[in-house]
């Protein structure tokens, strides 16, 4: 076996699957992001797929995916990240953007939305992609800060209000980016934040807000070291380097993590008694994962997601009584976690099937597939994406109005599916 980079641009398709890469041997085989060769038999023209199912057995209660379906081929990444309507994927220095382009967010010129992963225009190698509201941002290797899509607000930081589909320089020696709605967040090498863009509510922590207003990169914060940030529509929360957590932007929901308020316009300490490692802004909930490993949430509890309170929780309050959590990703309405051993819960809204089990709403965690592992997930608005941790595999369940979890579009993908050319 012999492993060669490549980039190739490829159709895909939909299939749902519980061993994606159950592989036949074959001569080629072309997995995204390398090509192997063996000197296996050629596999023959009925050992594919034929769709999206296969007769074979549901997985019923367990929720996991159609059980007898395999895959030839799947989508591999080493990262991921969510937008409002589109996902963009990395796999060494290259990049795969699929969904909803409107607004140009999918970097690949011009196209307003797409069910088939493309990569940005260019051909450039891209150390890390960043998605978030209607924008992407592609980080090179040398530093520099490319960023594509809506530009109403000044997030693409170049005094205008122009679109753009193609990745525009930004910056450079940025070690980190969050992009919120319209607004981008960046960390350099030594934890200073720096944000431009919408700052109508203040989220961009430079002061007094103004409707609208279009900031260069500016400090955002002067003497805190920021170990990482997230991102929603009109505010922004981050955890320092010595587990404080700091939120900005409107409160009206409680999202800030403090009492009801319009908002704060700096980046203000959310009192809490224990230490935080990171951190998800949802809507108008925001969860956290404490140095113990529990896992906080705060904000408008509707639906339910703080399991055993009701209503509205002003300050963080631990979820449950678990010691496991690795991660949190808060959507719109539902969130999801990995727990140890990268096994996978979401819980909230079940809409369009967000939560990767079935299209009710659930007010406990409930784990999506039992025996497979994940290593990331991304909780979007409507829909969610994870990458397996066993193959890299990505998969995606929940609204695909416009092919965001890689189906026909126009519709909701209720299980998770794997991304197969």
């Amino acid at each position: 076996m012999t492993t060669t980079p490549f980039t190739l641009t490829i159709r895909w398709t939909v299939c749902l699957a519980a061993a994606c890469l159950a592989l036949p041997a074959c001569d080629q085989l072309v997995v995204v992001g390398r090509v192997e060769s063996d000197a296996g038999e050629d596999a023959s023209p009925d050992d594919g797929v034929d769709g999206a199912t296969d007769g074979g057995e549901d997985g019923g209660d367990d929720h996991g995916v159609d059980g007898g379906t395999t895959c030839q081929e799947a989508l591999v990444a080493d990262s991921l990240a969510v937008g409002t309507y589109h996902v963009c994927a990395r796999r060494g220095g290259a990049v795969w953007c699929w969904g909803g382009g409107q607004s140009g967010q999918l970097c690949n010129g011009d196209t307003p939305e797409s069910a088939l992963p493309g990569p940005p225009v260019g051909v450039d190698t891209y150390q890390e992609v960043y998605v978030g509201g209607l924008n992407t941002c592609l980080s090179r290797v040398d530093g520099a800060l490319l960023c594509c899509g809506n530009n109403f607000s000044g997030a693409l930081a170049d005094g205008t209000s122009q679109n753009q589909s193609r990745p525009q320089a930004v910056t450079s020696d940025v070690e980190d980016v969050v992009i919120g709605f319209s607004n981008v967040y960046a960390t350099d090498g030594d934890g200073d934040l720096f944000a431009w863009g919408d700052n109508e509510y203040g989220q961009l922590g430079l002061g007094p807000a103004t409707a609208g207003e279009a900031v260069r990169t500016i400090m955002a914060v002067s003497g805190v070291s920021f170990a990482q940030v997230s991102a929603n529509t009109h505010h922004a929360c981050g955890v320092t380097s010595g587990g404080e957590l700091r939120c900005a932007g409107a409160n009206d929901g409680g999202e800030l993590g403090i009492p009801l308020s319009p908002g704060v316009d700096v980046f203000t300490v959310v009192p809490a008694a224990v230490s935080f490692r990171s951190v998800s802004a949802g809507r108008r909930l925001g969860c956290a994962i404490s140095t113990g490993n529990q896992l906080y949430c705060w904000g408008t509890n509707e639906p339910t997601m703080v399991t055993g309170v009701t209503g509205f929780v002003e300050m963080p309050t631990r979820v449950g009584t678990l010691n496991d959590y690795e991660s949190v990703s808060v959507g719109f309405d539902h969130l999801c976690v990995l727990r140890d051993g990268g096994r996978l819960f979401c819980w909230g809204s079940g809409e369009n099937g967000k939560l990767g089990y079935d299209a009710v709403t659930r007010d406990t965690p409930t784990e999506v597939t039992p025996g497979v592992a994940y290593r990331v997930v991304r909780a979007g608005p409507d829909f969610t994406c994870a990458i397996r941790a066993t193959d890299d595999v990505v998969v995606c369940f929940g609204d695909d109005s416009v092919g965001q979890t890689a189906g026909s579009g126009g519709g909701a993908t209720p299980r998770p599916v794997c991304l197969t050319p």
